[in-house]
């Protein structure tokens, strides 16, 4: 009673009380309509939004298009217009798109125009509300409660702000956070937390570049800022899109609409990238660019001089021989090849001049350290079994990495050095076993054994095939019958 008292939807449910959705904004795909719960018998209702009968449909592309070629638009491209358009339309499927939304990241020079870009998306939705109303709520990373807090008191926002989200620490990592996740976790003032649909389009901005991650580049969408006409009042343009906006979204909600709510749901070929925005940069024939990953060189040639000190011989050595004794709990690897505590590595080269800060960047503790490494590279096809090991080039060698002991340790050899002497000699194994590789990269798709003892000594499994000669096949009376039949 005391939560229905404090209007919890949960305890209204149990309890009957109808429930109705109002929209005061444009969403996609919602009509009204009612239903009734089969489990609770409850009513519920939906009352979608609906534009004024005079509104006048203004197509929202060609808009902004010739906003540009009019110098009055501060974008690079036609490309970034696009990409625009694509971020005034992306609430249009907060519905059905939660957690999909993505990030919209403006980047130019200092005072280019990236905080009034950020605030017109949000008034093209402010002024087509009929009620008063903020179209976007700034996140706050002062600490994890604040950040609840912040999404507790967005109610009715469609855009998160992060401001100047390249030199503010911390808002990097909770970006990735929020970003592809389809509920948030809120706290108002006196209230428990709970759990909201994530239904918010996250605008971003900063002057430096984008962060060479790859956590951030497939979850973002960068449009380029550049510095626009001071003889052009700002003001006068985001007042003739504010005037404009009940149309620009009408046109927009029917664009959108000309798709199934499947087909964004349903892309292919996204190299990564969340659904929604790719949906929208092919429906507005814009393009994304590639997923780039962190440049981790540097980290992969500060193993190289690691290995190649005295201590970490011994520590190499000392690894292999202690992996052999523990027998079949150690990888083929571990017993075959040195391999060095990433826990080590990071406390040697913390103490030379100029590797701090290296660390500082990428983590200066083993379990962060390596988990960057698996995220920004190809890490993830080795995890899967599809390739036996991350090929990475420093210099102008080809060296194999691989992470051994729950990427605790970790082998950096020469790729011909890993082949020659774990490749050749078998297959290599793992204590929790992948997907099986063969010597060529490709999956092996048969059945693997379920049994948990150790095959007799006389019946080991050979990974050599059997070859037979014409004459061998053609014989009848050869061993193939005596065996029920040719193998």
């Amino acid at each position: 009673m005391n939560k229905s008292m404090m209007g919890q939807r949960s305890a209204l449910r149990v309890l009957g009380v109808p429930a109705v959705t109002r929209y005061d904004l444009p969403v996609a795909y919602v009509k009204d309509g009612w239903e009734v719960e089969p489990g609770t018998k409850a009513v519920t209702a939906t009352l979608a939004f609906t534009f004024p009968p005079n509104t006048k449909e203004i197509p929202a592309l060609e808009f902004f298009l010739d906003l540009f070629r009019a110098g009055r638009l501060p974008l690079a491209t036609e490309n970034d217009v696009r990409l625009f358009v694509a971020c005034i339309a992306a609430p249009l499927l907060r519905d059905i798109g939660r957690g999909q939304l993505g990030i919209f990241w403006f980047i130019g020079p200092p005072g280019a125009g990236k905080d009034f870009l950020a605030e017109m998306a949000a008034a093209v939705w402010g002024a087509t509300s009929p009620h008063p109303l903020r179209g976007s709520f700034d996140i706050n990373i002062t600490n994890d409660q604040e950040t609840k807090r912040s999404f507790a008191a967005a109610q009715g926002a469609v855009y998160a702000r992060a401001k100047e989200a390249g030199k503010r620490l911390g808002m990097v990592e909770t970006l990735i956070q929020v970003a592809g996740t389809s509920t948030l976790t809120a706290r108002g003032m006196r209230e428990n937390e709970r759990s909201i649909p994530n239904s918010f389009v996250i605008v971003a901005d900063s002057a430096e570049d984008l962060p060479d991650r790859r956590e951030i580049s497939r979850r973002t969408v960068m449009i380029s800022v550049a510095d626009m006409d001071d003889s052009i009042s700002k003001g006068a343009v985001l007042d003739e899109v504010k005037q404009a906006a009940p149309g620009l979204l009408l046109n927009l909600q029917r664009l959108i609409e000309s798709k199934k709510p499947e087909w964004y749901l349903r892309q292919t070929d996204t190299r990564s990238r969340l659904q929604i925005p790719v949906a929208l940069s092919r429906l507005l024939d814009a393009a994304l660019p590639e997923v780039q990953g962190q440049d981790l060189s540097d980290i992969f040639e500060a193993m190289m001089e690691f290995i190649a000190t005295p201590g970490a011989k011994e520590e190499g050595e000392r690894e292999r021989k202690k992996a052999i004794t523990r027998g079949v709990k150690e990888s083929l690897e571990m017993k075959t090849l040195p391999s060095y505590r990433m826990s080590l590595f990071i406390d040697q080269m913390k103490g030379i001049a100029g590797y701090r800060e290296l660390f500082a960047t990428f983590g200066d503790k083993a379990r962060t350290l390596t988990t960057r490494i698996i995220r920004e590279s190809g890490y993830a096809a080795v995890r899967t079994g599809k390739v036996p090991y991350l090929a990475v080039k420093i210099g102008n060698a080809e060296y194999a990495v691989k992470f051994t002991r729950s990427s605790r340790n970790f082998i950096l050899v020469p790729v011909e050095d890993y082949e020659k002497q774990v490749l050749s000699s078998g297959k290599a194994t793992s204590p929790q076993p992948a997907t099986p590789t063969t010597q060529a990269n490709t999956v092996d798709t048969s059945a693997a054994p379920q049994a948990t003892t150790r095959p007799p000594s006389d019946a080991q499994p050979s990974d050599t095939p059997t070859v037979f000669s014409d004459d061998e096949l053609l014989n009848t009376e050869g061993p193939g019958s005596a065996k029920g039949g040719t193998p």
